[in-house]
């Protein structure tokens, strides 16, 4: 099943309009959408590797804008669709210890939080809902996320034809790791809260 889904995705990274359907996924992925990015942004830049450096700037955009509207739930509509959302991945008890981390370790939540598997809809709502300065939000938003999505670029520019072989190979042990970094993303992501 896995590897159906893996061959799938490998030809919608290839569509023509893969760039759009990537911004959008990255920008849903920012505030509410459950499913990693990286599940069609990997694809993309193995489907044809000259593409990455665009590829990773179509994420980028999609993920800060996305940002921005996480950010803004948080902010001004956390009593509603905030808590809906954070009721969504059970996340309310952890709600109320916010803000006091934030005080002390804000900046470093968010740069992990938009490097890491730790889900990152968290990290949005989190800044909005503590306050967080909004331009501090963006920038450490913007390195962190950069870093993470150039760095793939960079990987898969140098390594894709090399990484693809190898992943058709060893398709169930990736698979397998892949389930469990974004499991290990979820749980980080309840004890960042």
């Amino acid at each position: 099943m896995f590897r159906r889904l893996y061959r799938w995705t490998l030809s919608l990274a290839a569509h023509r309009h893969a760039k759009w359907w990537l911004t959008l996924v990255c920008l849903l992925e920012s505030f509410i959408y459950p499913i990693p990015l990286d599940i069609l942004m990997i694809p993309m830049m193995l489907a044809d590797r000259r593409r990455s450096f665009s590829i990773a700037t179509y994420a980028l955009v999609g993920s800060l804008v996305g940002g921005l509207v996480g950010y803004g739930i948080g902010y001004g509509l956390m009593d509603s669709l905030g808590q809906w959302i954070l009721s969504v991945y059970n996340l309310q008890a952890e709600a109320a210890s916010l803000q006091e981390d934030y005080v002390r370790n804000g900046w470093w939540i968010v740069a992990v939080g938009a490097f890491t598997p730790v889900p990152y809809k968290v990290v949005t709502l989190a800044s909005g809902m503590a306050g967080m300065p909004l331009f501090g939000f963006l920038l450490i938003s913007l390195l962190a996320r950069g870093a993470r999505f150039y760095l793939f670029a960079l990987f898969f520019y140098f390594f894709g034809d090399h990484t693809r072989v190898w992943i058709e190979r060893y398709f169930p042990w990736v698979a397998a790791a892949f389930v469990g970094i974004v499991l290990v993303g979820f749980l980080a992501a309840e004890r960042l809260l």
